[in-house]
């Protein structure tokens, strides 16, 4: 059983970072890093909301690494800080006009590739591959919460 267990686990991990490796040459294609990528989409996610610390815990980056990443952004006039109105102490990271529309067809265009693999998938294959994810999500939250 440990084979099979260690078999699965190679096998996901080679799934994990093969997937990391695509988002990072379909980023770079578009003149970014996928860090960046991923920033933006999360700008625009929690655009109601969204500050340093939110894009930090939703991409488990190190905030020097989102605050070089929000400040070469700011440079480029695609996000601005705002003051937060319900906390000063806080900016709200949004983006500028021209930010939006870059976004906009930043996100647009990985929609579309993200839709080109899915759209070769059946509905079912689709519907299983998000239920194992979300399993997998569960059992590796409660396997973490179990260790000491």
């Amino acid at each position: 059983m440990q084979d099979s267990i260690q078999n699965t686990l190679r096998a996901y991990y080679d799934f994990w970072f093969s997937c990391n490796a695509l988002y990072e040459k379909w980023a770079k294609r578009q003149g970014i890093t996928v860090n960046t990528l991923f920033v933006i989409y999360t700008v625009n996610a929690y655009q109601e909301t969204c500050n340093q610390r939110l894009i930090c815990e939703k991409l488990m980056l190190p905030k020097q690494t989102v605050n070089t990443i929000l400040e070469a952004l700011t440079r480029k006039g695609i996000v601005e800080k705002k003051a937060d109105p319900s906390d000063k102490r806080n900016k709200r990271i949004a983006f500028t006009k021209t930010g939006a529309d870059y976004a906009g067809q930043l996100l647009k265009s990985l929609s579309a590739f993200e839709e080109k693999a899915l759209g070769t998938m059946t509905q079912e294959e689709r519907e299983a591959f998000t239920r194992t994810s979300q399993i997998m999500l569960a059992r590796l939250e409660e396997a973490l919460g179990t260790d000491s």
